[in-house]
């Protein structure tokens, strides 16, 4: 069975905590080494769950998260977020880049958000693309970029099922279709990961899923 690694990320406005893995031969897989990726002999699977506006007292009631994710994996008592704003930091994690090289500065136009984002050509190359072109089956889950509402699917994601508009809004965009939330948000993207780890475990091909 392929190594499975389980990566936690915690975004706030006020405080946050971010951890990014980029894989490859050497650690660091940039937008030139899909080619290199695809030499490596063990390529774990990744499962990145992303939570917005997660402060420590609310870890504090959420044991589950502690229990799976604290105790088997790693805590950081003191850490630093390069911009602590909702979608500049998404934008930082898609493309490993500070907000002042790709451009999104805030959540919404002009500054920001999903249209700046995608205008910019910033969404043509991001951890996706790159892991999508080391062969890796990719799937993105919940909540994207500030402002997405349409059908648009980003290059790199192999399936998608992203809400469409804000976290009150139950239209998600289901690889191409618009379609009703059916049960709690929370509910559905647990079992939309848990079907596609289920679903890719069974390939050769190792796979990446954010939620």
């Amino acid at each position: 069975m392929k190594r499975l690694l389980l990566v936690f990320a915690g975004l706030g406005t006020a405080i946050m905590s971010v951890v990014m893995v980029w894989l490859s031969t050497d650690g660091l897989l940039s937008e030139n080494q899909g080619a290199e990726a695809q030499t490596t002999t063990s390529r774990p699977n990744i499962v990145f769950v992303m939570t917005d506006d997660l402060d420590e007292r609310s870890m504090e009631q959420l044991g589950g998260i502690k229990q799976v994710m604290g105790s088997n994996g790693t805590t950081f008592n003191n850490a630093y977020v390069s911009y602590s704003l909702c979608c500049p930091s998404r934008a930082t994690f898609f493309r490993g880049q500070y907000p002042h090289n790709h451009g999104i500065l805030g959540n919404v136009p002009p500054l920001g958000g999903e249209a700046k984002f995608r205008n910019l050509g910033r969404d043509q190359s991001t951890i996706a693309t790159w892991l999508n072109d080391a062969d890796y089956q990719t799937k993105y889950i919940g909540k994207y970029m500030n402002g997405y509402r349409d059908l648009y699917k980003p290059p790199g994601w192999d399936e998608w099922f992203v809400l469409q508009g804000s976290e009150t809004n139950n239209q998600i965009n289901d690889d191409g279709r618009s379609i009703t939330l059916s049960g709690h948000s929370t509910d559905v993207f647990a079992n939309e990961a848990t079907d596609f780890i289920r679903r890719s475990s069974a390939n050769q091909a190792p796979f990446f899923v954010m939620v």
